[in-house]
């Protein structure tokens, strides 16, 4: 009986604890939530991270002072191969509410109305030697422009549209502000943008400048182009220079034009002479056409000289172009030389004294160094010729007596024209191969004699050159020479002609008189030759049009593209907006446009049929090659357009 009212007893409490916690549960309120859950973000997306605010805040009573306002605090930092983070910024319309963001970092997207003020931003940069990116992300009604400053105001760079990235140097560290002054079209309610933070790699060095600092561009630069050609005068020498004046600025070399007034009918020589070391030249001339050289020189005697010349006459008054460039192109040699990569031009009259002096010196250069002119030489004495003594009259004739022996050099060698029948002979100072030499005179070039003989060396003055040298007579023949009358026969006196007197009359009696056969001389007949007609200049190659048509098209290549950016055409979009220049060889600008709206362009010249053309996209660091009518370049978007 006991047992069974303890039973009942245990099961009653335990009934009134079951009744006591199931009536705590009902009236127990259940923790509410703010909002949704937010959709699991897609993989590759940026995620809108929103701050936890506190559920109540206390409230300052009406005497208490307002606290001074806090900078949100910087998001922590990435882990490496992270996403960047994304921070949400409010009310930074203020520089001592600026929001702080760091390296690798972007802003939630922001909301801009009409009057809506400048946004600020602050960055702390660490010293690591990377280049800082502020790339904007505007929608297509905003404009933004930026400024960016150090803490004590100092401006570092500025950026205005259309331009949405801003760079700052690896040498910019510490405290950052920027200024995003955002504005609006008339006829948009409201836009948004984000700002994005990166740092990269600086890109490379330049170009190291050239190895010897006393080498600077020379007087006359910058005359990189026709439009930018120097203008010259006639007759005037100019100390020139293959040196950029920029450095890193001329990948084929630096190409120096000029530009020089002519007269019709006057012949013209143009001529590099003096180079450096290391220094090779090629010469063009353009007349009427600048883009097509009527005539063309790169070594004035091939095989022998590395310096140009060029022989032309103006077929009319006008001006006439030249250019000078490098034969070795943008690659520069090095030269331990002071002098290396300089050279002298002039272009003066073909038959002016300074026009034969330089022709001689581009003569004399070939294959050897400058060689300084020297002095005139003195003149030597003549010795005259022994005079005859006359036989007593009545004599009966006496043989020819022997000729008295001359003291070196003889004066009794032949004179007149000759010519150079050896590939190259030497002018000597002196009747000895060890003497200096003066010049070294080609095959064919002209001489006249001058009458003085040493051994196998005789003297001579070359036509072009002001100043006699000696010889080797065995490289010499005579031009023309009128022949001897016959001799007579030996032992008799030559007929009264011969001898010079007068005929004797009927009534007097002849005297012959013997002249020694020594003293014969033989006869030269200088004939003049006819000038040589006039070089035409050759024709310019036939010029035909020729016609490119380019197009540029967006070839989408990820499945996460704006619907905008995303096609079905298996052509692409067209791409607008996008400068695109043809260039010739030279990298001389020939035509330029930008794509319109379908992204297609023609473009039409007059040129050598012969000559190259390529298309550069200065936008996308692009170029190709013109070989075909119709180009159809294709540029992979990668959505950040």
């Amino acid at each position: 009986m006991a047992r069974l009212v303890w039973l009942v007893i245990s099961g009653l409490v335990f009934t009134g604890l079951g009744l006591v916690i199931a009536v705590m549960a009902w009236f127990t309120p259940l923790p509410t939530v703010a909002a949704a859950q937010a959709m699991t973000p897609i993989l590759g997306e940026p995620t809108v991270v929103t701050p936890v605010l506190p559920s109540a805040t206390a409230t300052p009573g009406p005497g208490a002072p307002a606290s001074p306002p806090v900078n949100p605090p910087a998001p922590p930092a990435q882990e490496q191969g992270s996403a960047a983070a994304v921070t949400t910024c409010a009310g930074h319309d203020d520089r001592a509410r600026a929001c702080r963001l760091r390296r690798d970092d972007r802003t939630a997207t922001l909301t801009v109305r009409p009057g809506t003020p400048p946004h600020w931003y602050q960055l702390e940069l660490p010293a690591t030697g990377l280049v800082t990116q502020i790339t904007l992300h505007p929608s297509a009604d905003l404009t933004l422009a930026v400024s960016a400053r150090q803490a004590d105001g100092t401006l570092l760079a500025s950026l205005t549209p259309p331009a949405t990235t801003l760079t700052l140097a690896p040498t910019i560290s510490g405290t950052i502000f920027l200024q995003v002054t955002p504005t609006l079209r008339p006829s948009a309610a409201v836009a948004s943008y984000d700002l994005a933070v990166q740092q990269v790699l600086p890109p490379p060095p330049p170009p190291p400048a050239p190895a010897d600092s006393a080498l600077a561009p020379d007087a006359l630069e910058d005359n990189w182009s026709p439009a930018h050609a120097a203008p010259i005068a006639v007759g005037v020498i100019y100390d020139l220079t293959f040196v950029c004046p920029v450095p890193g600025g001329c990948p084929g070399g630096d190409h120096d034009y000029l530009r020089v007034t002519v007269k019709a009918g006057l012949t013209y020589r143009l001529a590099t002479f003096d180079l450096g070391p290391g220094t090779d030249t090629v010469l063009d001339l353009f007349w009427g056409d600048e883009h097509v050289p009527i005539a063309h020189n790169d070594d004035a005697f091939p095989g022998f000289s590395l310096h140009s010349l060029l022989t032309w006459t103006a077929p009319n008054d006008g001006e006439a172009v030249i250019r000078i460039a490098p034969r070795t192109g943008g690659l520069q040699p090095l030269v331990p030389d002071d002098d290396a990569g300089r050279y002298r031009f002039a272009i003066t009259l073909a038959d002016s004294p300074l026009g034969r002096e330089i022709l001689a010196r581009s003569e004399a250069q070939s294959g050897r160094l400058p060689t300084p002119t020297p002095p005139p030489l003195p003149s030597r004495p003549v010795s005259p010729a022994p005079a005859l003594a006359a036989p007593p009259a009545a004599a009966p004739a006496a043989p020819a007596a022997p000729a008295p022996t001359a003291a070196p050099p003889s004066t009794d060698a032949p004179t007149g024209a000759a010519l150079v029948i050896a590939e190259a002979s030497d002018l000597h100072d002196g009747p000895r191969a060890s003497s200096a030499v003066l010049t070294s005179l080609p095959e064919g070039h002209h001489v006249t004699l001058l009458g003085q003989a040493s051994g196998v060396w005789v003297r001579v003055q070359p036509h072009d050159l002001v100043m006699p040298g000696w010889m080797r007579g065995t490289d010499l023949r005579m031009r023309e020479a009128a022949p001897l009358p016959d001799a007579p026969a030996e032992g008799s006196p030559p007929s009264a002609e011969e001898a010079g007197a007068p005929p004797a009359s009927a009534g007097s009696r002849a005297t012959a008189t013997a002249v020694p056969s020594s003293l014969r001389v033989q006869a030269i007949q200088v004939v003049p030759l006819e000038p040589l007609p006039v070089a035409r200049p050759a024709p310019p190659p036939a010029r035909s049009s020729r016609s490119v048509t380019v197009s540029l098209r967006r070839a989408p290549t990820a499945a996460n593209l704006p619907a905008a950016m995303r096609t079905t055409d298996p052509q692409g979009l067209p791409l607008s907006g996008v400068r695109v220049q043809v260039l010739n060889a030279f990298d001389d600008l020939l035509a330029e446009a930008v794509t319109p709206a379908d992204g297609t362009l023609v473009f039409t010249r007059e040129v050598d049929p012969e000559h190259a053309w390529r298309l550069r996209l200065p936008a996308l660091g692009m170029h190709v090659e013109v070989d075909q009518a119709v180009l159809i370049i294709e540029v992979p978007a990668t959505g950040d357009e």
